[in-house]
Formats: structure tokens, C-alpha cells, sequence
């Protein structure tokens, strides 16, 4: 099966990527040697120049983090990034009859059509595990996946956002203008956003799944803070803003105004044992803040 034609098919993606052994939420790790092998197949079935293996080294060290061996779900999210470059720059294209549309055009849908609506019920997919927080008409719940597994063989693990209906109706929120909202936070696609999933609609709730961030938000983090010299903290205080203001930058590039940035909104991905040098923060709540 040619990787272009899974672009086609989206659902056909997990079928490829099972095939090379990378079953979803499979244990093993690749070691350099295989990551590139398994990466090098990929980019040569799409045509496209293999980098040296110095770039694929690097490659290799940026996802692994600190194990051993790049994992499933983190080589998962590689192929995600490489497959949306290559359908936003219409290297690969979605369907033979469509159109050849405007940079503009493109850049306002190419990430919807990897990330769409699924039509199942939320509850078939996800089990609820424990809130995290509420809002005006939306809670935020820790869920894990009913069928897929981590590299540990535990659940996978996401967050979702869960938006009630007849209460954004009464904040003056309409669905329109919810969906709306999803539409947007579908678009951006930058290492410090946090990364959207999937989303989900039945007659009373909107679903939308997100990325889990270990580390909590910025205020909690600071609270508990270790002490350090005042080398050390100007570091740590660099990193966040810089992880921050890249975000902010990417989204105004993108005409989309966060309109609610405060620490509770900045949170760490990693785990709060994480050094300094590896610590990947991320901006949250674009689009939905004002409603939250």
C-alpha cells in the first residue's frame, strides 16, 4: 500500500504503520539503527530525499527524549506532522477531483481533515477517570482510551474538555459558535499549542480530546518551585517564556488572539522531575478562553 493512498484513507493510516511493527501502543523501542530504517522506508515510498544520517540521528535523540528507543506514539506523532507538511504543501493532495485551492485556502482546512469529528459516542471510546477542573459550561476530566494501550501496556491516556450545551446556550454561547471554536484550535499546529486529538458531539455535550500535560499549569508549578541559584532560575524563567511567546507569535501568524494568557493557561507537558534543558511547556484554552 502506497503511503499516499492512506492520505486518501485516513483510517488506512493505523494498517500501514502496523505493518512496519509499530502497532499502536505496542511496547517495544526502536534503537537508531531501526528508527531509521523504518523512517527511511517511509520518506523513500513518498519520494521524498532521505536526510543524512547525522539530520536522522537528531531526529532520533529529539524523540526519544530521554529513553532508550523511540516509541510507538512518539514515532506516531512524527509521521502525524510529516504526513500534514506534506498535505499542507499539497505535496500529496486528498482527492484526485479536487481543485487546486489558494495557500490561504489550504492553510484554513489542512488540519481538519487530519483531525476529524468522530462519529462514535464518546463513552464507546474514552472511560472517564477524574475531573481536573470546571468552568463556566465546561469540565475538564483525565480519560483514558478503551482499547488502546501505552508502551507500558496501560491505557492511553488524554484529557478532554467537555462543553455543556444548555449552559453555553445560557452564557450566550452558541453551538455555531462552539464548533466554530474547534475549527480554529483545529488549524494550529506548533510544538508549544497543545495538541488537539479528536473531537466529539452528541445531543447534550460537545467533546473535545487533547493532549495530557504532566507537569500542570505554570501557577501550581511556580508555587512549588525548588530553590535554585539566580543562574539556574533566569534559565527556568527563559525557557517558559520563550516556549510561550513562540506560541503566542505562531498563533497571531495565524490570526487567532488568545484573549485569556495567564499561568493557569501555560502548562508543562513534562513531568515536574523533568531538567530544565528538556522541559516542554505549552499554551492552552486558544479560542475557547473567552467562554471558559
Amino acid at each position: 500500500m502506497a503511503l499516499s493512498s492512506v492520505l486518501m484513507k485516513p483510517v488506512e493510516l493505523n494498517v500501514r504503520f502496523a505493518n512496519m511493527g509499530w502497532a499502536s501502543g505496542g511496547s517495544n523501542r526502536r534503537k537508531p539503527a531501526d528508527f531509521q530504517h523504518d523512517l527511511r522506508e517511509l520518506l523513500q515510498e513518498l519520494h521524498i530525499s532521505v536526510p543524512a544520517d547525522k539530520q536522522m540521528q537528531a531526529l532520533f535523540d529529539k524523540h526519544r527524549g530521554s529513553n532508550e528507543g523511540v516509541g510507538s506514539e512518539d514515532f506516531e506523532a512524527l509521521l502525524f506532522r510529516l504526513l500534514c507538511f506534506l498535505r499542507a504543501s499539497e505535496e500529496v493532495r486528498v482527492s484526485f477531483g479536487e481543485a487546486r485551492s489558494t495557500s490561504k485556502e489550504r492553510d484554513k482546512r489542512w488540519r481538519q481533515e487530519f483531525i476529524q469529528k468522530n462519529l462514535q459516542r464518546f463513552h464507546d471510546v474514552y472511560e472517564v477517570q477524574r475531573q481536573l477542573g470546571k468552568g463556566s459550561f465546561g469540565s475538564v476530566f483525565l480519560v483514558s482510551h478503551r482499547t488502546q494501550v501505552d508502551q507500558n501496556k496501560a491505557k492511553r491516556v488524554r484529557v478532554c474538555k467537555i462543553i455543556n450545551k444548555v449552559k453555553a446556550k445560557e452564557a450566550k454561547t452558541s453551538e455555531a459558535k462552539v464548533r466554530e471554536e474547534f475549527a480554529v484550535l483545529k488549524q494550529l499546529d506548533h510544538p508549544h499549542v497543545l495538541r488537539i486529538f479528536e473531537d466529539f458531539e452528541d445531543e447534550e455535550y460537545f467533546y473535545l480530546v487533547m493532549e495530557q500535560c504532566r507537569g500542570g499549569d505554570l501557577g501550581q508549578y511556580v508555587k512549588c518551585l525548588e530553590p535554585m541559584d539566580a543562574q539556574s532560575y533566569e534559565f527556568w524563567v527563559s525557557k517558559v517564556m520563550q516556549h510561550t511567546l513562540s506560541a503566542i507569535a505562531y498563533c497571531h501568524s495565524k490570526a487567532v488572539i488568545h484573549k485569556d494568557l495567564k499561568p493557569e493557561n501555560v502548562m508543562l507537558s513534562t513531568t515536574r522531575d523533568t531538567p530544565v534543558d528538556e522541559m516542554h511547556v505549552v499554551v492552552v484554552d486558544f479560542g475557547l478562553a473567552e467562554a471558559s
